[in-house]
């Protein structure tokens, strides 16, 4: 009998941890800094908010700071954690080198209403880019830019708006689930995960020049992850690959001018 009380204990337990992450699974996958950012503390940047809406009709902010004349723009989609505002040094060098830069603020993020999800982000992500082009930034001069998470957003915004310049993704992956599953390899994640953001199988849709870039060292998201995106893209591609670096300590100024490199004869 005490056998099969542990048992039963241990089953209890079991489907008390499944159901606990599925209900907190969110809260497992962003981290927003809700604090609104200040751009007067980036005055060198040239920097100014912008407002969009999205179809569900919600107001939000982001930043932008403008190309100069035949320069394209980056539409910067970032990472599960912070605010738009902490990314102003990830496009420094796009912003010296005379490039437009536009900061996606999400919902939910940088004193943004609403809650963050992928369908969420997805609605965000088309807000700001249809708003960009409705203010007279072409399409073939806009660079998607995803970083982390932002990398899912980036790759399906460029199956939806296929005349951008290029497409640049930084630590991606193939699928959220993919990811937790490294991590949760005793939950059935792949079932229960509300949000997939799965790359891999949006990637041959794909038509814009791709560029990867990856540390090797990533211990957040398995290097293997963009390797296999990369050999699935079918469209002009190029993955760069940091054999000292990690996830979070990508060199701004170095990514940057691969990027610059790669985009300049597109």
């Amino acid at each position: 009998m005490a056998i099969k009380a542990t048992i039963l204990l241990i089953i209890i337990a079991y489907l008390c941890l499944i159901i606990g992450l599925y209900i907190l699974q969110r809260k497992l996958i962003f981290f927003p800094d809700t604090s609104i950012p200040n751009t007067s503390l980036y005055g060198n940047y040239d920097i100014n908010e912008i407002t969009v809406q999205t179809e569900d009709k919600l107001v939000l902010k982001g930043w932008m700071h403008s190309a100069e004349p035949n320069k394209p723009t980056i539409i910067f989609f970032h990472g599960n954690a912070g605010h738009y505002g902490h990314r102003i040094y990830n496009v420094e060098s796009y912003v010296k080198a005379g490039f437009g830069v536009i900061l996606v603020g999400y919902r939910g993020y940088g004193g943004n209403a609403g809650t963050p999800s992928e369908e969420g982000f997805y609605k965000d992500a088309h807000a700001y880019i249809s708003q960009a082009i409705k203010d007279g930034v072409n399409e073939e001069n806009i660079i998607l830019y995803g970083q982390s998470i932002g990398t899912g957003v980036a790759v399906q915004m460029a199956t939806e708006f296929r005349n951008i310049k290029a497409l640049i993704l930084e630590a991606p992956y193939t699928s959220l689930p993919d990811v937790a599953a490294e991590i949760y390899s005793f939950i059935p994640v792949r079932t229960l995960m509300k949000d997939k953001f799965d790359s891999l199988s949006k990637i041959k849709d794909v038509t814009a020049p791709l560029l990867i870039i990856q540390g090797l060292k990533d211990q957040v998201i398995p290097p293997a992850f963009g390797q296999t995106l990369y050999e699935e893209a079918e469209t002009t591609k190029h993955i760069y690959q940091l054999k000292n670096h990690g996830h979070n300590d990508l060199p701004f100024d170095l990514l940057s001018s691969k990027v610059i490199e790669f985009v300049t004869d597109k």
